[in-house]
């Protein structure tokens, strides 16, 4: 999976999206300082999952990244949060990548997705 070095791994997934079988595989990590942002991963079989109608099933905007990308927020206890997040092929694997952070942090959050999505690329 992955994840940031030095990021605290716990149990999590990303956003459950309609007709998306459960996860093989979940992970969600935060950086030690900054509990407000979230990376959170998905893994399934490639074959278990259309990447396009994912990412439609999970947001109806695409994201800011190329392909099966989408984008959503939600207000939470007052605070805006922006979620991102990509759905990519990897092997034989497909990928859900996604980032939660507060609305005012989503242009880090981004970065982040940009390149946990590029790592796993590799």
């Amino acid at each position: 999976m992955p994840l940031p070095t030095g990021w605290i791994v716990e149990p999590g997934s990303p956003t459950r999206c309609s007709g998306l079988p459960v996860p093989a595989t979940a992970v969600s990590a935060y950086p030690a300082a900054d509990f407000t942002m979230a990376l959170r991963v998905a893994a399934w079989p490639a074959a278990d999952v259309s990447l396009d109608k994912a990412a439609s099933a999970c947001g109806r905007r695409r994201g800011t990244l190329a392909g099966a990308s989408y984008v959503s927020s939600a207000d939470w206890l007052g605070v805006s949060y922006s979620v991102e997040g990509v759905f990519i092929q990897v092997g034989a694997r497909a990928l859900q990548l996604e980032v939660l952070s507060p609305a005012r942090q989503a242009a880090v959050a981004r970065g982040v997705l940009a390149a946990a999505a590029t790592k796993a690329a590799e």
